[in-house]
């Protein structure tokens, strides 16, 4: 399965980031197309990315705000629409709160997805690979500052439930005085599933080896990354989660 990383420039102007996450898409050569955290509709929502999902007959996960909640919308290519609610709130967001935790599934593939401080934790991450999750998809617009806190969590959930966690950023941007962003999209991935550079499409940024685990970094700058992962190789029901 084919799947790309989006790590867009954030204008908030709705305008301006629905045309630029078209854009974007439309370069994705992938099956599955995952935009960060509530981009391109930071305080709203629309159709526009479930045409584009429609047009380019693959599945586009992207954030909105719909009836004041964080939603990470998937769009499927015959139009239909799927969400999962942000669950954990941080004590500054004013948005409710979700309280399902789903399993999606695309082309035969089970998967979660959660939201930024989701994450946190591991819990719900070892909840969607209970539920029968192959790989996990983190959407977030988190700050520079936590980028160590992202880095060791992506690799100790990782190695724990051993399946697949697939993180995207966005690009740095300020809104109320605050930096959000800061990019560093990456995917680690677990073994046995390990695959090697040629399966890395487009090959700007690293790849670091982690004992059992390979890093795929993305830079700070707006970009794609475009992986292919297979699977059927993780969350086997023989193997279990790592105690």
């Amino acid at each position: 399965m084919r799947v790309a990383l989006i790590q867009p420039k954030v204008f908030m102007e709705r305008v301006k980031d629905v045309k630029n996450a078209a854009r974007l898409a439309c370069k994705a050569d992938a099956e599955i197309i995952v935009f960060p955290e509530l981009y391109p509709f930071f305080n709203s929502s629309g159709r526009e990315m479930v045409n584009e999902a429609v047009r380019k007959k693959a599945l586009i996960i992207y954030g909105e705000t719909i009836g004041g909640k964080n939603a990470a919308t998937l769009a499927y290519p015959n139009g239909k629409v799927k969400r999962h609610f942000k669950m954990k709130i941080w004590d500054n967001e004013k948005r409710a709160r979700g309280k399902k935790l789903n399993v999606f599934k695309y082309r035969g593939v089970r998967f979660g997805v959660l939201i930024c401080a989701d994450f946190y934790g591991g819990d719900l991450a070892e909840r969607l690979v209970s539920m029968g999750a192959s790989f996990i998809i983190v959407v977030s617009m988190d700050c520079p500052a936590y980028g160590e806190i992202w880095e060791n969590g992506l690799v100790y959930v990782s190695r724990k439930t051993n399946v697949p966690i697939i993180y995207v950023n966005s690009c740095s941007f300020q809104k109320g005085g605050r930096q959000y962003g800061g990019g560093r999209s990456r995917v680690v991935v677990p073994s046995p599933g390990k695959f090697s550079r040629r399966q890395i499409i487009s090959a700007k940024g690293p790849i670091f080896r982690q004992k059992d685990l390979v890093l795929v970094e993305m830079g700070t700058n707006e970009g794609i990354r475009v992986f292919d992962l297979d699977p059927k190789k993780y969350n086997d029901p023989t193997r279990g989660m790592v105690k």
